[in-house]
């Protein structure tokens, strides 16, 4: 059993007709278990309303850094917790006097 490929995605998106930015962060973790392959995925989003002067813009800059950061924070939380499934899914079948190639 090995994980393959991470994969993030970065997206965002600027709707001026509602004054709205918004984040969205896709994970893909694609993992194979001898010839099979299983990829498993999970979507963050964040919306941000912003105004458009420049002292407020670069507010919504540092909030968009930071919503960034917290979003790939989850990213590698979401990638740890595959790995942990998956270890822990190891164990139990050799617990069980199988032998995970």
């Amino acid at each position: 059993m090995e994980i393959k490929n991470t994969e993030k995605t970065r997206t965002i998106k600027i709707d001026t007709d509602n004054g709205a930015i918004l984040l969205i962060y896709v994970i893909k973790v694609k993992i194979s278990i001898q010839n099979k392959e299983l990829e498993l995925s999970e979507t963050f989003s964040q919306q941000l309303i912003f105004d458009y002067t420049s002292e407020e813009a670069i507010k919504q800059l540092a909030s968009i850094e930071h919503m960034m950061y917290e979003l790939d924070r989850k990213a590698d939380e979401f990638i740890n917790k595959v790995k942990e499934i998956f270890l822990s899914l190891e164990q139990v079948i050799e617990n069980h006097g199988y032998k995970v190639i």
